[in-house]
């Protein structure tokens, strides 16, 4: 940086910084000018408890008004500020803001401080989005910040019309662990074991991506080898889950099933905060995504050498579980959006001895578009790489798909005249 201003001049330093920033502006502004009509636009999300109390549900009430080249984002709605550290900070929602208006509607200039010049945030004190001291603990912004974005997402959904954005996973399901070994060494893993990271939403452009970080956080995802290493696990598996992409013309992001298993007494704690509702929302006809959920499988629910199997895959192997996180069927324990049993991630810890195998699976992605317009030579490819069943296929995109996509896969084909009956008495039921 010094030998640029030797070079050329403070002047010219500082001039290049404005002439920055006035792009971002620039661009912005014609964004919010052409592309958001006149009005004003209501929303909700918000985190389902504080992890101190499972009654405590955190709202967020946004409402965004345009009016000519500018844009008024209130958050005076929103419930009171967190005993525990799931609240952000002013600045926190300025980024999410930020980055859900250049998601939506502005994607070329850089994100800098030019493209706020028209944008006006409301952000009363006290709030969980706006804690303050000394009982508004910030640590983990995320898990508020998100709910800023994907409330604007759902705010302008209908006025961006194509533009509009998926909603990805979410809450990143943190998981956080620690014990002490056989040879009494302590251990501790943070944010390495859980759903730390996965699916976006699809757009006009594609399918959402289904393993990345989420829009407001930046981080990189720890190889298994080196988790293995630092902690007293095996990564049994992290892989897609067929059938939790939201459908669509463009579908979302498959969520990520993440099976650890524990190879040390110790105490995990999981925090998924977001699975009352899917985040994971549907855009453009597109429909929304799974919610997330988890479970745990101690020994004497399932025992690895006992059972020469190692991975607790049995048919009817969540109903013994020990439920983690999720809206839940309360007698099978299976994902259920109509479920009566609510998990949430309130614990503190859970107790889980040497052998315990612990489950996280996290949102999916919302599709974008009417499922119904996707090309089934899509849906086949979806079959065989199995994003979507042959099941899934004809009850969310009305195609049907013969053959068998585990032990033939190149042998599927696609029924053409089954597939525009489907098509034609179709009729969709919500995605859970």
């Amino acid at each position: 940086m010094k030998e640029s201003i030797d070079r050329y001049g403070i002047d010219a330093y500082f001039g290049a910084i404005r002439y920055s920033c006035d792009v971002s502006a620039d661009a912005m502004r014609d964004a919010i000018t052409t592309k958001i009509p006149y009005g004003v636009y209501e929303s909700e999300d918000g985190v389902d408890a504080d992890g101190v109390d499972d009654s405590l549900e955190y709202k967020l009430k946004m409402k965004l008004t345009k009016i000519g080249h500018k844009i008024e984002v209130d958050f005076s709605g929103a419930s009171a500020q967190a005993r525990a550290s799931i609240n952000c900070g002013p600045l926190d929602v300025k980024g999410a803001v930020g980055v859900a208006l250049k998601m939506l509607i502005e994607q070329k200039a850089p994100l800098s401080r030019g493209c706020f010049c028209d944008i006006d945030i409301v952000i009363p004190p006290g709030t969980f989005c706006s804690a303050t001291p000394p009982d508004g603990p910030i640590f983990m912004y995320w898990e508020a910040s998100i709910t800023l974005l994907i409330a604007i997402y759902r705010a302008l959904a209908d006025a961006l019309g194509k533009d509009a954005i998926g909603g990805d996973y979410g809450s990143l399901m943190l998981h956080n662990g620690n014990g002490i070994t056989k040879t009494v060494v302590p251990w501790l893993t943070v944010g390495s074991c859980g759903g730390e990271h996965g699916p976006w939403g699809g757009t006009k452009v594609g399918d959402g991506d289904s393993y990345t970080v989420f829009h407001v956080s930046n981080n990189i995802d720890p190889a298994s080898e080196a988790v293995e290493s630092d902690t007293p696990v095996v990564v049994m598996r992290k892989e897609y889950v067929a059938d939790t992409a939201g459908p669509g013309a463009n579908r979302g992001g498959a969520a990520v099933r993440r099976d650890t298993y524990w190879l040390s007494d110790g105490e995990p704690l999981a925090i998924a905060l977001h699975a009352k509702e899917p985040s994971g929302i549907g855009v453009y006809g597109g429909q929304a995504g799974a919610t997330q959920a988890g479970w745990m499988f101690t020994p004497d629910i399932y025992d690895t050498a006992k059972e020469k199997r190692s991975l607790p895959i049995d048919d009817g192997i969540y109903a013994k579980s020990i439920p983690v996180s999720g809206v839940l069927d309360p007698r099978i324990k299976t994902i259920d959006a109509n479920g009566e049993c609510a998990y949430y991630a309130s614990r503190q810890s859970w107790r889980a001895p040497i052998g315990t195998t612990f489950r996280l699976q996290t949102g999916g992605g919302g599709g974008w578009g009417n499922p119904l317009e996707r090309d089934p030579k899509r849906m086949m490819r979806d079959v065989r790489d199995e994003y979507v069943s042959i099941e899934g296929a004809l009850r969310d995109y009305g195609v049907v798909i013969t053959g068998d996509p585990i032990n033939d896969p190149e042998g599927l084909k696609i029924d053409s005249k089954a597939t525009a009956d489907a098509r034609k008495n179709a009729h969709f039921k919500p995605h859970s």
